[in-house]
């Protein structure tokens, strides 16, 4: 979709936002493969944002 090319940081927090979410549903039915997984893909991704979308220590 091309309305996500515009602007890559809104949708890289948009995608953060959503894999919390998803990490969150999936600890409470004890998925701990699959959490792990998604905490490995959060991890990649915070290391890939600019500290204005979120992972710098402002936002903390």
């Amino acid at each position: 979709m091309d309305i996500y090319r515009k602007d890559a940081a809104v949708t890289k927090a948009m995608a953060l936002a959503l894999m919390r979410q998803a990490l969150d549903l999936l600890d409470a039915v004890d998925e701990q493969t699959a959490g792990c997984h998604l905490q490995a893909a959060i991890d990649t991704l915070l290391r890939k944002l600019p500290p204005e979308a979120g992972n710098g220590p402002a936002a903390h």
